[in-house]
């Protein structure tokens, strides 16, 4: 794809010699690093870009400016949306940002604490699932094991596997939905 349109920008004189440093580091010139950045921030907002185009022209013209909105807070939820946002190394404006984006395409991210709970829990599963494989591995070398036991165990491992796959596929996905902020 032939690159013929400029985007252009204001940021402070620590802001482009941080930038520039990064490029450096990366092994490309700043435009291309400024490049990159574009084509992953258009990819990550598909679903956005599309509901707006969906919107009739009448509510949000072609060439409105994205509409800004102020929200106030509680005391306690400010306190409580900084301490969200600094866990993730983000501005509290930039946190609630993604948080209402992702709530409104109905992909919201889980929390961290909650994340870590959900790996913990895939790995108890993993691990009851290897403790009735092992059983039922015992019962075919002559281990003495009741037959309807040993059958109720094969009846769970494909199910146990598929809890497990799936809450990783969601996990993977969670943790999809954080790259690139």
């Amino acid at each position: 794809m032939s690159s013929t349109e400029r985007l252009f920008t204001s940021v402070s004189a620590e802001q482009h010699q941080r930038f520039y440093a990064l490029a450096k580091v990366r092994g490309m010139s700043g435009s291309k690093l400024l490049s990159l950045i574009v084509d992953a921030v258009l990819m990550q907002n598909t679903e956005a870009l599309a509901a707006r185009e969906y919107l009739s022209e009448r509510e949000v013209g072609r060439d409105d400016p994205p509409r800004k909105y102020t929200i106030r807070l509680k005391a306690s939820d400010a306190v409580a949306l900084e301490t969200r946002a600094q866990a993730r190394s983000m501005k509290p404006s930039s946190y609630l940002t993604h948080l209402t984006r992702s709530h409104l395409i109905a992909d919201p991210p889980l929390p961290s604490q909650e994340l870590a709970q959900v790996k913990r829990l895939v790995g108890e599963l993993n691990g009851i699932r290897m403790a009735l494989l092992r059983i039922v591995e015992l019962s075919g070398q002559g281990a003495s094991i009741s037959e309807p036991i040993g059958h109720a165990i094969q009846a769970l491992l494909p199910g146990l596997k598929r809890i497990r796959n799936d809450v990783q596929a969601q996990l993977a996905a969670n943790a999809k939905s954080w790259e690139g902020i």
